[in-house]
This record gives structure tokens, sequence and C-alpha cells, in this order.
């Protein structure tokens, strides 16, 4: 059944209905893509964060789990992704970093952990559009439908 229902809906750039009826119980969760091979943050990565800066400026309160552990040169994803959205004007204390998971399905069970310990009322998921189903897949699955998982597709 989940896997049906992300499958009717649209992946877009738009903020989900969600997002716009709980925005202060809602959690953006970015989901990591790999660093380059010197911990440089790459193009697709930094899509995703361009789009987490724009939901930020949209909903300033919400706060932001960045997830994606896989070390390049020492630098782990999570934090690379903190460094650039703190340097871009958002608030080090509305983020939180995940910095174990070293795949999707890591990245859904180790966040949801985080936002069930904070009593969220929702994940939106920002990532890559070819990468969104599939993340809120995982999500939906994990947390059992104990809140509700949509996404943004980063551009």
């Amino acid at each position: 059944m989940v896997k049906l229902c992300s499958q009717a809906e649209v992946v877009a750039p738009d903020y989900p209905a969600q997002l716009r009826l709980k925005p202060r119980g809602s959690t953006f969760v970015v989901l990591g893509a790999g660093l380059t091979a010197d911990g440089k943050i790459p193009p697709v990565l930094e899509s995703r964060l361009r789009t987490a800066l724009r939901a930020h400026r949209d909903f300033p309160g919400a706060p932001i789990i960045f997830s994606g552990g896989v070390p390049r040169a020492g630098v782990a994803e999570a934090g690379a992704m903190k460094r650039w959205l703190v340097g871009a004007g958002v608030p080090s204390g509305l983020i939180t970093k995940e910095a174990r998971s070293t795949s999707t399905v890591q990245n859904a069970d180790f966040s949801t952990d985080i936002l069930r310990s904070r009593g969220s009322q929702g994940a939106v998921i920002v990532t890559s559009f070819d990468h969104l189903r599939r993340g809120m897949i995982n999500f939906r699955t994990v947390n059992k439908r104990a809140f509700p998982a949509s996404g943004i597709a980063a551009y």
C-alpha cells in the first residue's frame, strides 16, 4: 500500500500540502548524495541544499535534519551539508546531523529515530527528483505511518 500511494503522487519542486497545513510540526530531512573524493559538495547535493535553503526561508522555524554519513577526506555528508547551510545563513540550532547512514534505507531509519524522539508531526524529504519517490517509500515504511512523509524535489 505504501508503494502504491507513493507511485500515485506527483513528485515536484512545490511544497507538499502537509507542509502548508502543519508548518510548525514538520521537519525537513535533506538526504545526502555523496561527497567528492576530496570532501567537497557535488552539484547534485548542492541542488538539494539550495532547495532546503529556499524551504527554510519560506518556513523559517522548521527544523532540518541532514542525513548522510559516508565520509570523504575525513568529512561526512551531514557535516558538509550543515556547514554549507549555516554559511548561507541558517541558524545552526535548527540543524541536526545524522551522520551514520550509508544508504537511503538507513537515512530513513536513523532520521525517523530523531523525528520520533522530537515528536515531529511529519517529515518533508528534500532530495533529487529521481530519488524522491524511493525516499518517501523508505520513510513511510520505516515509520509505519506514525507521521506523514512527503517531499520536495530539488532542481
